[in-house]
């Protein structure tokens, strides 16, 4: 069974192209990570997903680590 995730991706990179500098450290429902955070895991989750689709990664790796937001906040951000 094929599914076909160009809508969701679609729908999400939208979402993650509008969040602004100043919207990082806002908060989540999850109380210990930031918007900024939960961005920083969701691009490792995305590597991580590749890999496995293309079973590229390293099999002894331990995933993705948990979000820091903490350069994206304190440095400039990559362009989209």
């Amino acid at each position: 069974m094929n599914f076909d995730h160009t809508p969701a991706a679609r729908r999400l990179a939208d979402l993650v192209r509008n969040v602004s500098d100043e919207q990082l450290t806002q908060p989540t429902p999850c109380a210990t990570y930031t918007v900024g955070d939960l961005l920083d895991h969701l691009d490792g989750l995305s590597l991580a997903f590749t890999e496995a689709a293309e079973k590229s990664g390293d099999p002894n790796s331990e995933g993705p680590a948990d979000g820091d937001a903490a350069p994206s906040v304190s440095g400039p951000r990559l362009a989209t």
